[in-house]
């Protein structure tokens, strides 16, 4: 039987982290992923690429998936 929740997605600056909660917010599962920064850029000038954070999503949800425990998949 499927579980009701929440899923929360952080994107940070140096990394993704996702969690998904039962209805009254006790942690089920969770991933995590990191991301760098562009490199070779100016002095105090940062970047990321968009589609490391696409990555990085992709990852953690499988994370995720993969730690759900078999009565919540």
């Amino acid at each position: 039987m499927a579980t009701r929740g929440f899923l929360g997605i952080d994107a940070g600056t140096q990394g993704l982290s996702v969690v998904f909660t039962d209805e009254q917010m006790n942690v089920i599962a969770s991933g995590e992923s990191d991301y760098k920064m562009v490199e070779g850029l100016l002095e105090g000038c940062y970047e990321q690429t968009p589609s490391d954070w696409e990555d990085a999503l992709q990852k953690s949800m499988q994370q995720l998936f993969s730690a759900l425990p078999s009565e919540h998949a």
